[in-house]
């Protein structure tokens, strides 16, 4: 009877000691369930911001590039601007200086006759 008692009381023991491994187990499993789903929501927030991040330097990069593209455009501009003044300048050289022949060469007609 004691051998029977005492192998009832070890297979209680080791079936409470088992259970409580299994428990433990269970709550280790919950747990690491838990850090993993903790980890990927952090990972897709930092894919996130990665991505926004990107969006945004991709924005600058464009909206400098715009900006780059006026200046370059005014540039232009006032490098036609230039060229067209010029030439009215040169055009009303030329007109002045028509001008003064024609005068000088009315005035020695008129000095001659």
């Amino acid at each position: 009877k004691r051998l029977d008692h005492a192998s009832e009381a070890r297979d209680a023991v080791l079936s409470e000691v088992a259970a409580k491994a299994k428990a433990t187990s269970a709550r280790v499993r919950t747990v690491q369930e838990t850090k993993e789903a903790e980890t990927d929501a952090k990972l897709a927030e930092i894919n996130r911001r990665m991505e926004s991040a990107a969006g945004m330097r991709d924005c600058i990069i464009h909206s400098k590039q715009v900006k780059a593209n006026s200046r370059v455009a005014k540039v232009e501009a006032a490098g036609e601007a230039l060229k067209t003044s010029a030439r009215r300048e040169a055009l009303s050289r030329r007109r002045e200086i028509q001008e003064r022949l024609e005068n000088a060469a009315q005035s020695r007609e008129a000095t001659l006759s």
